[in-house]
């Protein structure tokens, strides 16, 4: 399980491995080997529309990411209108709607007395949402959902919605709450090194020790298949589009595994373990420390021809992709004129220079540099020594990044052992004693 993995063991894993092409993983445009047979029984397959999907996608962001202290809005799909709506609540403010989210997965996942915790925090959580005093007694003035669901309240959309529907939106809310799970291993932050595209952009990183082969279990995504026609639509949308090779067309990947990005050198790989299954999960396939991101393969081409707009860590290391030295006017406009057409490909060339990033766990050694954070050794715009993820990781679960539980372990067991050395003593004393007496 330790085995370490060099460059060219990955590089040659990623060009070899059938299990990645084969259970749907390639990020690569092939509409064109889409008919319009495949494309009636895609539409035919799928039981929930795909617009329905991608809302309940956008509301539960909404609801379990931004709105629970992220302070910034995560991409969405659908459409609204930004200047209605306040920004999310941060870390130290206040939100009436946002606290009581944050009380339902600590009363439910982060309970250790409660059995199931991701089912009840479901039942709760809709519970609330259905609520008739939602709108007068919670504070919704940055939760953009109450325009999405196009309905006056949650509770007149759950009623509009089918059985089958319903039945989406809890498997999809279920993936959310996953990820707030005391073993779930990674957690959601703000990343600086795609500003240069003009967009705040989240990350996975890892807050335990993962070992080359473990799944990660509570971070998973859904494949939602489109047709060429809707593709179409989402031309120019800032969303992963995968190609299944076993149900050969092209898919939306939404859910929290949306939030894994691109290297070119990866810690993980796609795998599911069900051909028919719309469910896509994350492998381990090197070990990764502790504060480092999550990150997986998406294509060759997914950044522009030959990913040469790549912002990865890996590229920034060795200077290649969009870290690479600018090109000569004829050479960058030929290949500015290649990028455009390119069916994928969402990042223009000049998106070059990205933010390094420094994920170095501290809790031995003191960081003098006040632009580090002084509990995960991320840099910082800040002078404040904490960075913002550690401080809402504190709000969230009360306690010090990368924890998410106390430790009971060891005084549990020691209480244990302590009371069944004393039941043991006693019985050999009564033992004792009774031969003792009995033959004396």
């Amino acid at each position: 399980m330790n085995e370490k993995m060099n460059e060219s063991e990955i590089i040659e894993k990623k060009e070899n491995n059938s299990d990645l092409k084969f259970y749907s993983t390639t990020f690569e445009d092939r509409s064109e080997e889409v008919d319009l047979e495949h494309e009636k029984f895609i539409k035919q397959m799928r039981k929930i529309d795909c617009d329905k999907i991608s809302q309940f996608d956008d509301i539960l962001c909404d609801i379990l990411i931004d709105n629970l202290f992220l302070g910034f809005r995560t991409h969405k799909l659908n459409k609204f209108n930004e200047n209605l709506f306040k920004l999310p609540p941060r870390y130290n403010q206040y939100n009436t709607f946002s606290e009581a989210i944050l009380s339902i997965i600590k009363r439910t996942i982060l309970n250790p007395d409660v059995k199931d915790g991701i089912d009840k925090a479901y039942e709760e959580l809709f519970s609330f949402l259905n609520s008739d005093t939602l709108t007068s007694n919670y504070d919704l003035t940055s939760l953009i959902s109450t325009q999405l669901i196009k309905y006056p309240s949650f509770k007149e959309y759950f009623n509009s919605l089918t059985t089958e529907e319903l039945k989406c939106f809890e498997e999809h809310t279920k993936k959310y709450l996953s990820m707030y799970h005391v073993k779930a291993g990674f957690q959601l932050i703000e990343t600086d090194r795609y500003k240069v595209t003009g967009k705040k952009e989240c990350c996975l990183i890892a807050t335990k020790e993962w070992n080359k082969g473990d799944l990660i279990k509570y971070c998973s995504g859904v494949l939602c298949p489109i047709t060429s026609e809707e593709l179409k639509k989402l031309e120019g949308e800032d969303f992963s589009i995968m190609f299944s090779a076993v149900l050969k067309c092209n898919a939306l990947f939404l859910g929290p595994g949306r939030f894994v990005n691109h290297d070119c050198q990866p810690n993980c790989e796609f795998v599911s373990y069900n051909r028919a299954s719309m469910i896509v999960n994350f492998r381990v396939i090197r070990d990764i420390k502790l504060g480092e991101e999550l990150t997986v393969f998406y294509s060759d081409s997914y950044f522009g021809i030959n990913n040469c707009d790549c912002l990865c860590e890996s590229c920034e290391k060795k200077q290649l992709g969009g870290f690479s030295k600018p090109l000569s006017n004829d050479a960058s406009s030929s290949s500015e004129n290649d990028n455009i057409n390119h069916p994928v490909s969402t990042v223009m060339r000049h998106r070059r220079r990205a933010q390094p990033m420094s994920f170095k766990i501290n809790f031995e050694i003191e960081v003098n540099d006040d632009y580090h954070c002084n509990i995960c050794g991320r840099l910082i715009s800040e002078i404040n020594g904490i960075c913002v993820g550690c401080l809402r990781h504190h709000k969230i679960f009360n306690l010090i990044w990368p924890h998410r539980v106390i430790f009971f372990f060891f005084f549990f067991f020691s209480f244990k052992f302590f009371k069944y050395t004393i039941f043991y003593f006693n019985i050999y004393i009564y033992i004792h004693f009774f031969f003792f007496f009995f033959f004396f």
